[in-house]
């Protein structure tokens, strides 16, 4: 990723010392208009003239001294801004289909929280909101978060609330040694389980109150059987749905810069037609649902599941 800094024009250059130039004619006016009063007080016209030399002397060398130092400090400044940002050029691109979508978040995970785009932070705030505003009605939340990367979305929560209890999965080995790093320095509590999504649904059981499913589906080339879903949901609870807009992920794919290489990955939202009707299908319904825009055309959607 590379920064452009535009260099100072001609007028901004040159627009100090046209004002010490105007200036400096101004004050001429003025020891002219004051001559007779300073003839008067002082009676010799050497001096008079000696006092007027003098000022403009000073008046010169300080305009002078003045424009110099701006154009020094500008040119300095320019050159600091320019050395302290890092310039990346990037000699290695790899695009990833979504089969291969766990080497594709390996390689970005060191910089995933960083080079997320605003509305991705937006939509997990909205997420965390409605996980925070479930748990504080309830003695004991039990959380499945699937595809849950590094975790930032939802520490804010489990830091707030001790009765919540976070079961992470991923698929991303490097994913989950961030999320394990960052639980540790929070010094939070969470179970972490490195696997694929049919396998988790196949082997856990019906202890959850919230299933988090947050830019996942997106990322998988074929909707997984999510008839074990219902299994694994305790009795009033909620499946939290969220992912791109597909026409947005059409016009804009998931790209991150980490050590010089561009990584791209394919990713192809399904419609949100799509995954209502498959969640309707396993005897869920649609308890809520809210969109997150960016200038003015919808970013992602989030939609909230229930028996």
């Amino acid at each position: 990723m590379s920064t452009k800094f535009e260099s100072p024009t001609l007028f901004k250059k040159i627009s100090p010392g046209i004002v010490a130039f105007f200036s400096f004619l101004g004050s001429i006016y003025i020891l002219i208009d004051w001559y007779p009063i300073l003839f008067k007080y002082f009676g010799d016209s050497g001096l008079v003239v000696g006092i007027y030399l003098l000022a403009i002397t000073l008046f010169v060398f300080f305009s002078y001294s003045s424009f110099t130092y701006q154009l020094k400090i500008s040119k300095r400044n320019n050159n600091d801004v320019t050395n302290s940002i890092p310039i990346t050029n990037i000699v290695k691109k790899n695009c990833y289909d979504r089969i291969d979508c766990v080497n594709f978040y390996d390689a970005i995970a060191e910089v995933y929280d960083i080079d997320n785009s605003k509305e991705i932070w937006v939509t997990h705030r909205a997420i965390a909101k409605i996980v925070y505003s479930y748990a504080s009605k309830q003695r004991k939340t039990s959380i499945l978060d699937i595809g849950g990367g590094t975790g930032t979305l939802l520490f804010d929560v489990l830091s707030l609330n001790e009765k919540l209890n976070w079961t992470y999965v991923d698929n991303s080995k490097k994913m989950c040694e961030i999320f394990k790093k960052n639980v540790d320095e929070q010094k939070l509590e969470a179970k972490i389980i490195n696997d694929t999504f049919d396998t988790v649904l196949s082997q856990l059981k019906r202890d959850y109150d919230i299933i988090v499913l947050s830019f996942l589906f997106s990322s998988l080339p074929v909707l997984p059987d999510l008839s074990r879903i219902p299994n694994l949901l305790k009795e009033g609870g909620i499946i939290i749905f969220a992912d791109a807009d597909r026409e947005y992920a059409k016009r804009l794919p998931y790209t991150v810069v980490n050590n010089d290489t561009e990584h791209t990955l394919l990713t192809k939202p399904w419609k949100l037609s799509e995954i209502i009707n498959a969640f309707m299908k396993i005897g869920l319904k649609v308890a809520g649902q809210n969109l997150i825009t960016k200038n003015s055309e919808t970013y992602s959607h989030i939609v909230i599941f229930q028996e």
